[in-house]
């Protein structure tokens, strides 16, 4: 296993336990549950797509599919880093894509979330420049 092959997997580890964690607390916490009044108009105001589903339902499915997403980027990297290296270091497009993913989130969590996220998200970032460079380069 390459230095770079470690790198992808350990950026893919990263990124697999906060999905993770977020799907967690989703579900068994109180961590994104409204409180008060506005749980309350979540619960009563409908979305303004389809005006079928209340805000409290697409917030728990926003949330949920935002964590699948970054499970999903997780493991694949995961899979890329252990098993799939040489598959993955020989495909540009896919280096390109999963590049793409992965500033995607970063540059979400630096607007939007919390300080450990973005610590998290910036290494998993240096990760995947990192080893990028070194497929490069070989």
């Amino acid at each position: 296993m390459t230095i770079a092959a470690i790198l992808v997997a350990i950026a893919g580890g990263i990124t697999l336990l906060l999905g993770v964690a977020h799907l967690s607390l989703l579900y068994f916490s109180d961590k994104f549950t409204p409180d008060g009044e506005l749980a309350n108009l979540m619960s009563t105001n409908l979305d303004k797509f389809t005006n079928t589903v209340p805000m409290s339902k697409a917030w728990v499915g926003f949330n949920a599919s935002h964590s699948l997403g970054a499970i999903y980027i997780g493991i694949m990297n995961l899979l890329w880093g252990i098993s799939y290296f040489e598959f993955f270091s020989n495909s540009i497009l896919l280096i390109l894509l999963n590049g793409i993913a992965f500033i995607a989130l970063l540059v979400i969590a630096l607007k939007y979330w919390p300080k450990p996220v973005k610590v998290y998200l910036t290494v998993a970032n240096l990760l995947i420049i990192i080893s990028t460079i070194l497929i490069f380069i070989k």
